[in-house]
């Protein structure tokens, strides 16, 4: 809309914009404050500076669009509010006259002194009236609502109005009440009619008083005829009669004459005033009234289109500027954000890279003497880095020596044990003597827990060095085959055994290892359960979890773990419990098998409850880095309470 935006207001908005535009352009400047930015050494007080930065652009930003809203909207509904107060004090004052027609025209003390507080209420309000439309049009010209002609009529109508209110209020006085005006002429003559009752009769004067009544009352114009019939027909009746003396005659109808025409005059003004039947000036005040209310009905409808069409263009100009703000904000955050974490980016592709490896690859970051937070923290990733990569080697020397261990300990060790072995045998063929042959029975003893010894670490060394070769797993089948294996053992009868399998897809693993892992298992529930009140339990439970991965739970009520040792179980040769009889292998064979096809494990126990075992395996192994399989062992126990992988 043309001129609708003040020089002030356009004068704000060009403001908002230079200061977005600045903001947002990567000119010279916003690179010294950028670069004045990047002077704080830690992110933190870098991330504050750019939050303090956003929040004081802003409250700036939204207080100036703000106030420029308020403002230019006040301004535009200025002229529809004034439109409206100026019609509202119209119907205040077409209330007044009402009021005044009503009550002040038949009040004696209205006549008495010619003046009235209603009156002066209505000039009152003619003038507020006045003002508030002088007011109105200068409104609409500086805002070029191009309303000029209607209120120029407006004002040509509210004149009309008022010159018909002071004419009619001056007929009323004219007209008078009681004793006052032409009314209070008309009375007077018709009291000194009554001094002539004789002469004319109180019939006459009673039926003369009658129609001037039943006129004011009913303002028909009968009563007018009939009060003129009258008249002649009481001046004929006085100059017909001789009785009465010439003098007295010429009174009687000088009298007559005068009530006479001052009823006339008095029937003349209340028809040209029309109060009673709202003819005459009160019907053109109530005509000019309507045409008033007409063209301020146009005039308030007018300006509510133009005050609409007004706030648009600023809701238009609202939304550009706040688009241009998000834009420019957009834009210098990014820069800003590439700016800070341009460095910490770098170094997480680099740190990824170095997880992926397997920690085997380094990344080569710089280290170097500096203050800033990311280059110390790039250093120490560095130094830890190298730090990794050393103790992985260590670590891998360290597996080979141990892989040779097992390898001599299972083969060349073996042949000794064996000759140890066919010795005793001969020697106790041999030898008589009971003493000695009972120390001949515990070398055979202690060369037979050797040998489980050396035939655990062989399987440890075939765990490491077997090629995975995954195949359909039938788990109802080895479960039962494995289970068998153990009928020989003391407690076997004793243990209800369970199985619960549920898998929504085939699982394909290595059988040897899966069986190496339930045959371990399986032996330490049955050789560790003890006789209690209820029935000794062996349950497994197989289900299929989200993330191709497989949940296995073995769980039994036997003498539990304590919990100084739940950390230790998996170590080598270590024997929780005194009732142990094996090697202390067998849980770090159960975690080697797992290692080999990427699985973990996890333990809960006490010595009330028993023991629960948690397995999870991935369905068709493949080779995966710790990153990967960390990843999708967490996301496939998700949901799962108190369960601690302390194997990856």
């Amino acid at each position: 809309m043309k001129h609708l935006i003040s020089k002030k207001q356009g004068f704000v908005y060009f403001n908002i914009c230079i200061t977005l535009a600045f903001l947002s352009n990567n000119n010279t400047n916003v690179i010294l404050y950028s670069n004045y930015f990047f002077m704080f050494r830690t992110i933190r007080a870098k991330l504050i500076f750019i939050l303090l930065l956003f929040v004081c652009v802003t409250i700036l930003t939204a207080v100036a669009i703000f106030n420029y809203v308020i403002k230019t909207k006040d301004d535009l509904s200025a002229i529809t509010r004034n439109a409206e107060t100026t019609y509202l004090l119209l119907l205040k004052d077409v209330t007044v006259t009402r009021d005044f027609f009503e009550n002040e025209t038949i009040n004696p003390i209205f006549f008495k002194a010619g003046k009235s507080k209603t009156l002066e209420k209505h000039y009152a309000l003619c003038r507020d009236i006045k003002s508030s439309l002088e007011h109105l049009n200068i409104l609409q010209e500086r805002s070029n609502y191009d309303l000029t002609g209607k209120i120029i009529k407006l004002k040509k109508e509210f004149n009309d109005y008022k010159d018909l209110t002071n004419s009619i209020t001056r007929q009323i006085l004219t007209r008078g009440f009681k004793d006052y005006g032409v009314e209070g002429e008309m009375r007077k003559h018709a009291h000194d009619l009554e001094n002539y009752n004789n002469e004319i009769g109180l019939i006459n004067i009673l039926q003369l008083r009658r129609h001037e009544k039943d006129f004011i009352i009913r303002q028909e114009d009968q009563y007018v005829s009939k009060h003129k019939v009258l008249t002649a027909s009481i001046k004929n009746t006085v100059l017909a009669n001789n009785a009465i003396s010439s003098k007295k005659r010429i009174e009687i109808i000088s009298t007559l004459d005068g009530y006479s025409e001052k009823f006339i005059t008095l029937t003349g003004l209340e028809k040209k005033i029309g109060l009673k039947n709202s003819d005459g000036m009160k019907s053109q005040i109530d005509n000019s009234v309507d045409r008033i209310e007409e063209a301020f009905s146009f005039l308030i409808s007018d300006a509510a289109i133009k005050e609409k069409e007004g706030l648009a263009t600023i809701k238009l100009i609202f939304f550009i500027t706040f688009f241009i703000f998000i834009v420019g904000s957009i834009y210098g955050a990014r820069y800003i954000s590439t700016r800070v974490s341009s460095s910490i980016t770098n170094l997480k592709d680099m740190i990824t890279e170095f997880v992926k490896s397997d920690f085997t690859k380094r990344t080569v970051l710089p280290i170097n003497d500096s203050e800033f937070e990311v280059d110390i923290l790039a250093t120490n990733v560095s130094i830890m880095e190298q730090h990794i990569v050393n103790q992985m080697s260590a670590l891998k020397q360290t597996n080979k020596e141990l892989e040779t261990l097992f390898y001599k300990a299972s083969y060349d060790i073996k042949t000794p044990l064996m000759e140890v072995k066919n010795l005793t045998m001969i020697a106790t063929k041999k030898i008589n003597d009971a003493e000695s042959l009972k120390y001949f029975a515990l070398i055979n003893q202690s060369w037979q827990n050797l040998t489980t010894i050396v035939d655990e670490l062989g399987m440890v060394n075939d765990i490491k060095n077997e090629e995975i070769t995954t195949e359909k797993i039938n788990f109802e089948e080895i479960l039962k085959s494995v289970y068998n294996e153990h009928r020989s053992l003391p407690l076997f009868d004793n243990i209800l055994f369970s199985l619960d399998i549920t898998l929504k897809e085939d699982f394909y693993s290595s059988t040897i290892l899966i069986k190496t892992i339930f045959r371990h298992l399986i032996d330490n529930s049955i050789k560790y359960s003890t006789k209690r009140l209820r029935q000794s339990f062996l349950k497994i439970s197989i289900e299929g979890q989200s993330n191709n991965m497989l949940k296995i739970t073995v769980s039994d009520n036997g003498i539990g773990i304590q919990k100084e040792h739940e950390d230790k179980i998996f170590d080598m040769f270590f024997k929780g419990t005194d009732r142990s009889t094996g090697t202390g292998l067998g849980l770090y064979i159960v975690q080697n098998s797992l290692q080999k096809i990427n699985g973990a494990v996890s333990v809960e126990s006490d010595q009330v409850n028993g023991t629960t075992f948690t397995i999870l395996l991935p369905n068709k192994v493949n080779k995966r880095n710790i990153m990967e399989r960390i990843i999708q062992k967490k996301l496939a126990n998700e949901g799962t309470n108190n369960v601690v992988l302390n194997y990856i």
